[in-house]
């Protein structure tokens, strides 16, 4: 066949390209840990392999000639077969014939590879780093300026890996080329990456690894294999460094550890540069990440494994000297790996700032230094928000550009749908901020809040041209919804993204930042510049937490966070976790495996009531310790319901441990199976979908049903035998009817701290108080065939700020209360049984039933509300 088709000839043509390169590679093995360059001793060294593939042959040395294999070309390979076990240093300038001389700058592409030595391994780590490295570099006899490792000119599409950089005077790894990739190092740390030994000579050099006016470069990938940890140097984790003559873009940083140890979570050490704080635990000693006089970079990514550590630095993520363009998404800063021990950076968790009237090492600019602009901090897409939290002073500030021979302001830097979460834990005054629009201090020191108005717009040294915050008006939380109302005004004829947040107070009394992103809105200006907003969030915010808000205009300038607002009640679950929580943690009593009892016991029918929902929310096990919730209807008429079983989106709470999969059966009293639901979308979805009723995880479940007066149970239990955390609500969706939800008795498993049993209720619509009773039972469980009971319930009732309104043990020790108990038919069966008889304006109220002295068992709280 002698005529082939154009698109034949085209692959063949590819497959010739490829063998061609193939076979034109050549792979040395080094075989000493000696830094000689001594032709045919009988080993070969690093450095002879570096030179070899630099000058593109064997150099004539037999000993290359016996370990190479291929003939050289594009993309050789270094891999390393030294003898012995444990960690081979390689003292790079230490043999008499390089004394004092650094490794040779690379000119030609070469993978690197320390993973081939002995048994070396990449890390298989999600939130740590177990990579064994076996080949350290370590500059202390290179001589001064010395790089570990330099990609020059030429050297394009190479990749190092696995190897240990460190104690050189200059820097770790120097990047000149494009197109790397460096992944699975150590750098700046002991090979165990545990122990700081800094690159660099503070203040003039230091960073771990510096990419100098090059593009394309890949630093670590969302792979496990490719974390590289960088901590402990001199100056900088990663330095991006470009001009507008000579840039550095496209470049990736992804899946790293900067500033903490392989395991997330720790310090490498203690600093010993005299600046900025000498003693304190090390990250990098001055900025983790840094972008400089670069554009269009990225740092992170909108999932957990393109998500950089960036912690125990001076500043986290610094964009600086005019870096434009640049995407700094979904990093964790100034907290660990597992996204809760504080490992704050001691200034900003992320900086943007001008480098004029700066020397070494936060200068000197580049000739006519542009703007800061047009950076994305965070984003609108599903990850794409950094973790900013427990860093010194502001989470994320933007400083002016006073001194600019051209002019640019640092502005349209957009910060979207980011985490934000006690930071200024380390400067008093003024008190930092989440977001800090700040000018009147020179870099590092934040200014505080700027007022709306207060400094005008439109000048080089406005950041984000002072964009103006929101003004909130309101903010309420009922059904599962949040209404947050307010004003904002600004540029005329404009359309906004205002975004909101909630947050629990600050433990330090400082401004509140934004805890929880909840969602967002967008606005339009008139003529005047104003526009009011009034919006339904499908997310509940908890009793007594902040909501904050920030805008966004068109061009991308955010503003400072808005004054915080107190959120007044919570609804639709009226369950905050207990302050006071028993402190003893006994083990908890095997799980029985009998089936459990569809009525939690036997319940007096008590008046009407002006209930409006009742819940609980307690520890779901297993067979006997499942969660079940009777409640009785009275009355004349059907009573239209709604029956709930949360459990995933409890952790906005800050529970841990939570029911990950409940599944809700609703019973009558016989036991017989009205509704079984898992997922709320599997039934009944169309009237609970956009209602406030629909919960905010799909996993959790919902009844909706119209029940006649009598008794029912609501059984919570977990998906395939799981347990967890779980809450279960009955709320009453007909308020008009002849009819009322009475009481709520619910039985579980009540262990200790966030394990207790709460029951929630709210009360009223009317303005008069009413009488409620309620009871926490244990002991007479076991009439019922239970085990395991809870032997001495302990009882408290608290209002919606949590302030303890009565408490009770032993029900008779309150004479008072237990005559009123005993009068309306509610004696309890135990002396050690545990009532509360009270009077209750409306509101939202919690009972917590927990066990004497750290006691767990089976227990019964039940709520009644009485005229």
């Amino acid at each position: 066949m002698r005529h082939l088709s154009r698109g034949a000839g085209s692959v063949i043509g590819l497959l010739v390209l490829l063998w061609s390169q193939t076979a034109h590679a050549a792979t040395i093995t080094v075989t000493t840990a000696g830094d000689d360059l001594t032709p045919n001793n009988g080993s070969v060294s690093l450095r002879e392999a570096m030179t070899a593939i630099n000058a593109g042959n064997n150099l004539g040395d037999p000993d290359i000639i016996a370990h190479t294999v291929g003939a050289f070309g594009t993309n050789d390979t270094i891999n390393f077969n030294i003898a012995g076990a444990g960690v081979k240093t390689i003292n790079v300038g230490s043999d008499a014939s390089a004394s004092g001389i650094a490794l040779p700058t690379m000119t030609k592409p070469r993978t690197i590879n320390g993973y081939t030595q002995g048994v070396a391994s990449v890390n298989t780590l999600a939130n740590g780093d177990n990579a064994v490295i076996l080949i350290e570099l370590n500059g202390t006899s290179a001589g001064n300026g010395s790089n570990g490792l330099t990609l020059g000119t030429g050297s394009g599409g190479s990749t190092i890996t696995g190897l240990a950089i460190n104690r050189f005077t200059s820097n770790g790894l120097v990047v000149q080329s494009n197109g790397n990739t460096i992944s699975g190092n150590f750098i700046g740390t002991n090979p165990a990456g545990t122990t700081r030994m800094p690159n660099g000579t503070f203040p003039n050099s230091g960073d771990g690894i510096l990419i100098q006016n090059a593009s394309n470069n890949v630093i670590g990938t969302p792979a496990t294999a490719d974390r590289n940890v960088i901590s402990g140097n001199a100056l900088g984790g990663i330095h991006i460094a470009g001009t507008l003559t000579t840039p550095a873009s496209g470049n990736i940083i992804q899946g790293n550890f900067v500033g903490v140890g392989k395991d997330g979570v720790s310090s490498v050490g203690n600093r010993t540069e005299p600046a900025p704080a000498p003693g304190a635990a090390e990250g990098n000693n001055l900025y983790g990440i840094e972008i400089s006089g670069a554009n269009n970079n990225t740092v992170g990514g909108t999932t957990a494994g393109a998500r950089n550590i960036v912690a125990l630095n001076a500043d986290g993520i610094a964009i600086d000297n005019g870096g434009q363009g640049n995407l700094i998404q979904g990093n964790f800063a100034g907290v660990g790996a597992n996204g809760v021990t504080p490992v704050g950076n001691l200034l900003h968790g992320i900086a943007l700032r001008s480098s004029n009237g700066f020397s070494a090492p936060l200068g000197p600019p580049q000739p006519n230094e542009p703007g800061v602009s047009f950076n994305l901090i965070g984003g609108t897409a599903a990850g794409a928000g950094n973790l900013v939290e427990f860093n010194g002073t502001g989470g994320i500030a933007v400083f002016g550009n006073p001194v600019s021979a051209s002019g640019q302001p640092n502005l349209d830097n957009a910060i979207q749908g980011n985490s934000f979460f006690e930071n200024g834990r380390s400067n008093a005054s003024p008190a930092p901020l989440g977001i800090d629009l700040t000018n009147q201090f020179v870099y590092p020191k934040d200014d505080g809040v700027t007022p709306n108005d207060s400094n005008g717009h439109g000048a080089p040294n406005d950041p984000n041209n002072f964009q103006n915050f929101p003004v909130l008006t309101t903010a309420t939380s009922s059904g599962g919804m949040t209404n947050i109302a307010g004003t904002l005004s600004s540029d005329p004829n404009s359309t906004f993204r205002i975004e909101f947040f909630a947050s629990d107070p600050d433990p330090l009394g400082l401004p509140a930042e934004g805890e929880e992103f909840l969602g967002f809105t967008n606005g339009s200006t008139d003529a005047s510049g104003n526009v009011s907003f009034n919006v339904s969030l499908n997310v509940p915010v908890a009793n007594g937490r902040v909501v904050t808000a920030t805008a966004t205009e068109a061009a991308g300038n955010t503003s400072e966070f808005s004054t915080g607002i107190v959120v007044p009640t919570q609804a639709p679950t009226p369950t905050p976790t207990p302050t006071p929580t028993p402190t003893a943690t006994p083990t908890p009593t095997p799980a029985s495996t009998s089936t459990p009892t569809p009525t939690p016991t036997a319940t007096p029918t008590p008046p009407p009531t002006d209930a409006l929902n009742l819940s609980t929310r307690a520890r779901v096990d297993l067979g006997d310790r499942v969660v079940i919730g009777g409640f009785i209807i009275t009355g004349n008429a059907p009573k239209k319901v709604v029956v709930r079983g949360l459990g995933p989106s409890l952790t906005r709470f800050n529970l841990s441990g939570v029911l990950l999969d409940p599944v809700l059966e609703l019973r009558q009293a016989n036991g017989s199976l009205i509704l079984r639901t898992d997922n709320w979308k599997d039934n009944q979805r169309a009237q609970i979908e956009g209602s406030v009723y629909q919960p905010t995880d799909d996993r959790e479940s919902v009844i909706l049903a119209t029940l006649q007066p009598a008794a029912y149970t609501a059984t919570l239990s977990g998906k395939d035998q799981t347990t967890g955390i779980g809450t279960v609500e009955v709320y009453d969706n007909d308020q008009e009817a002849d009819s009322q939800l009475a009481n709520i008795s619910t039985r579980g498993f009540v262990q200790t701290g966030d394990n207790v049993m709460i029951g929630g209720f709210m009360l009223g619509l009317g303005s008069s108080n009413v009488q409620v009773a309620v009871r926490g039972l244990g002991p007479s469980l076991s009439q019922f065939g239970l085990s395991s009971v809870l032997a001495d319930p302990t009882l408290e009732l608290h209002d919606s700020n949590g302030a303890t309104l009565a408490a009770n043990d032993d029900w008779l020790s309150d004479p008072v209360s237990a005559a009123q108990l005993t009068a309306n038919g509610l004696a309890l069966p135990d002396s050690k049984e545990s009532g509360i008889f009270t009077s209750l304006p409306p509101g939202a109220f919690t009972a917590i039933l927990a066990g004497k002295n750290g006691g767990v068992g089976i227990g019964l709280v039940e709520i009644y509300n009485l005229h």
